[in-house]
């Protein structure tokens, strides 16, 4: 191998994995909701395809709390899943409750987010949609 070819590959190596990790920080699964303070995750994320009995709603930071909004219906706060981790608001459809299955094609939900500190009269919304079959 020639010394100059020698010479560059480690600097365009160097270059390479810098621009992979850059890269890497600006790629998200869509479910990462950094500009909407006290949320960690959206379920499901927008855009994704999920099925009809999919669980929705939001996993909140710590010290935040959320309330829950699927095709404009409101979901009551007993109806709302107990969480199996700090954080999550999530709803389950099933017969018998508000909304017993997400709509064929396109969903939309909205969760509300506040402080537990300053309560509901603080909230930021969030609306996102994604497809269920």
């Amino acid at each position: 191998m020639p010394w100059y070819v020698k010479r560059l590959i480690l600097p365009l190596l160097v270059v390479a994995m810098l621009g992979a990790m850059y890269f890497s920080t600006q790629v998200t699964d869509g479910r990462q909701v950094p500009e909407t303070p006290g949320i960690a995750q959206l379920v499901p994320g927008p855009g994704d395809k999920v099925l009809l009995q999919n669980k929705v709603g939001v996993v909140v930071d710590p010290g935040w709390d959320a309330s829950v909004v699927i095709n404009g219906t409101a979901i009551p706060p007993s109806q709302i899943d107990e969480p199996l981790n700090p954080g999550e608001v999530l709803y389950q459809p099933s017969p018998g409750k508000v909304v017993e299955q997400l709509l064929p094609d396109e969903n939309c939900a909205t969760v509300e987010v506040w402080r537990q500190s300053d309560g509901p009269q603080g909230a930021t919304s969030r609306t996102w949609c994604f497809r269920a079959s």
